[in-house]
């Protein structure tokens, strides 16, 4: 406590590769970064905003986890993800693929190192 702020040094520990992942058969070309802020933030709730299907984006997101810290802080600049209306929660980030490979309306977050999906699983979008 008795240091000075000014003096304190920032030394990365970790970085975190995203990874936005959608089902195979969403029609929906490619996501933008500024559009997955907006799905994020609930600004955009809908495929069908974005060129797909008329069905809700059900973003899957790991509880509690890294990977939805590091989005809220980069790409949401500190505020939470508010897009859980039809939120689907899991375990790990494993987790995340395995649903997103089985919804439809799925916008997975996951890290990117889990490795890369087959043809049948999902699409990854980086960020």
């Amino acid at each position: 406590p008795s240091l000075e702020f000014d003096k304190l040094k920032n030394f990365p520990v970790m970085n975190i590769r995203v990874a936005f992942a959608i089902h195979p058969k969403n029609t929906v070309p490619n996501v933008r970064v500024d559009q997955i802020r907006k799905i994020l933030t609930g600004a955009i709730t809908n495929w069908k905003a974005l060129g797909g299907a008329d069905m809700p984006i059900r973003v899957v997101i790991v509880r509690g986890g890294g990977v939805p810290a590091a989005v809220e802080s980069e790409l949401l600049d500190g505020k939470p993800i508010a897009a859980t209306e039809h939120a689907i929660y899991v375990q790990s980030g494993t987790q995340v693929m395995a649903v997103v490979g089985q919804e439809p309306g799925a916008l997975g977050l996951a890290q990117l190192n889990l490795g890369k999906p087959s043809a049948d699983e999902c699409f990854l979008v980086l960020y």
